[in-house]
């Protein structure tokens, strides 16, 4: 695979798991909210 392809693959993974992290951690604070 062609490297530039590959850095463009790497950048792209990294954002949809940071973006999915964030996700979960927006999801527990709401939950906590709902708790009290």
């Amino acid at each position: 695979m062609p490297a530039e392809t590959r850095r463009t693959l790497t950048k792209l993974m990294v954002r949809l798991i940071l973006d999915h992290a964030d996700g979960d951690l927006a999801r527990e604070r709401q939950e906590a909210r709902h708790d009290v």
